[in-house]
C-alpha cells in the first residue's frame, strides 16, 4: 500500500459499489485515519457489496485467503469522488507485464545487467533501434544491443545444395538469430505486476 495514504476529514457522501471479479473470496478494508487497514466485507466471486463511504476516502482490496493484494483500474486503493449514481469498482488481481523492447523499463535493474550481459556474450555492439519498437533505458547505451545481428545472415539460411556439405557443429550463442535472443530475454523476465501509482 503507498505510503502515509489515508481517509481525511471529508463531509460528501456517496456510494460505491465494488464487484469481485476474481475467483476467489475478497476482503474489503477501509483505510482509516491512521493509515490502518480497517476490514469491513468480504465479497464471494462475481458478487457486488454496496458501500456508504466519503469522497477521498480510501479503500484497498486483498484475497482473504493468501492475503493477496488485488486492484481497481490498476491501482490498489480506490479512493471514490462525487458521484450522482453509485460507481461500480471491479475488483480484479493485477496482471502481469509481458516484457517487450518498449517494456524494458518497468523492469528491475537487475534485470537490466543480466539482458546486458546477455548482448554482451551475444557480441552484439549495436542497438535494438532497428527494430520497430527500439529499447529504452539501460539497452540504449554505447556499446550494447542487436543492431549487428540483424544484419548477419543466419547460418542455417543457406541453399538446398550447401546443406548437404555441412558438417554437425556447435550451435553458438553468437549465430543466435535475433528474434530468438528476444524470446529468451522475454521468457527470462521477472514477473512485474501492471500497477500504476496512487
Amino acid at each position: 500500500m503507498p505510503h502515509q495514504v489515508r481517509s481525511g476529514p471529508s463531509s460528501q457522501s456517496t456510494f460505491v459499489q465494488f464487484k469481485n471479479d476474481t475467483d476467489m473470496v475478497v476482503s474489503v478494508s477501509w483505510i482509516d485515519y491512521e493509515g490502518k487497514e480497517v476490514p469491513y466485507e468480504k465479497i464471494q466471486p462475481g458478487k457486488y457489496y454496496r458501500q456508504q463511504t466519503f469522497v477521498g476516502h480510501p479503500w484497498s482490496f486483498r484475497t482473504n485467503a493468501t492475503r493477496e493484494q488485488l486492484v481497481v483500474d490498476r491501482r490498489v486503493l480506490f479512493v471514490p469522488v462525487q458521484s450522482s449514481t453509485d460507481f461500480v469498482a471491479s475488483i480484479q488481481h493485477p496482471a502481469a507485464i509481458t516484457w517487450s523492447p518498449c517494456k524494458h523499463d518497468a523492469f528491475p535493474e537487475d534485470f537490466h545487467a543480466a539482458v546486458q550481459a546477455l548482448l554482451l556474450c551475444h557480441g552484439s555492439q549495436g542497438k535494438l533501434q532497428s527494430l520497430e519498437d527500439p529499447l529504452p533505458g539501460s539497452l540504449k547505451r554505447k556499446g550494447s544491443g542487436l543492431s549487428n545481428l540483424l544484419n548477419k545472415r543466419n547460418p542455417l539460411q543457406t541453399s538446398s545444395s550447401n546443406l548437404r556439405s555441412l558438417q554437425p557443429q556447435k550451435t553458438m550463442l553468437s549465430s543466435l538469430p535475433h528474434d530468438l535472443v528476444l524470446d529468451i530475454i522475454r521468457r527470462s523476465a521477472p514477473v512485474v505486476l501492471d500497477i500504476e501509482d496512487l
